[in-house]
């Protein structure tokens, strides 16, 4: 199984685009409970930077194309690298690649741990705004 885990390496997902209404970034940061989410005013990502974390559809698609079941899915971290701020109303894309596989047995069966990219951009010009990794880990023998 882990060798066709690792054929998907660099596979990317398609593009994805979204616009994060000042609302839903709102709605965000309330449930984070970030210290700015009654300000509008500075609702950007710089007061709320796991907001990044809304753009996973890249990573769904590519573990559906793997036939993962998501019950057998743990996610395990997070990791965000800034360039550019992210305000409400601005117009983006992003896509997912997976950049690695490894596999580690466990006691109940084997584990593998994915990586998965995403490129958060500015839709208008390409401008990066972030990279967002997240790391999940399939178990294939679910007890």
């Amino acid at each position: 199984m882990s060798e066709k885990f690792k054929a998907y390496v660099g596979n990317k997902s398609k593009y994805f685009e979204d616009c994060i209404e000042a609302a839903r970034f709102l709605d965000f940061a309330s449930v984070t409970q970030s210290p700015h989410f009654t300000q509008l005013e500075a609702l950007d990502s710089s007061h709320v930077p796991t907001i990044f974390t809304i753009f996973r559809m890249g990573e769904f698609e590519l573990m559906s194309q793997m036939g993962l079941q998501l019950k057998q899915i743990l996610h395990a971290e997070q990791e965000y690298d800034y360039f550019e701020v992210l305000k409400p109303d601005l117009k983006i894309r992003y896509q997912t690649e997976l950049q690695s596989v490894h596999k580690k047995e466990g006691k109940n069966g084997s584990l593998y741990f994915m990586i998965f990219s995403t490129a958060v951009e500015r839709t208008l010009d390409k401008t990066v705004l972030a990279q967002v990794r997240s790391t999940m880990v399939y178990r294939e023998n679910p007890s």
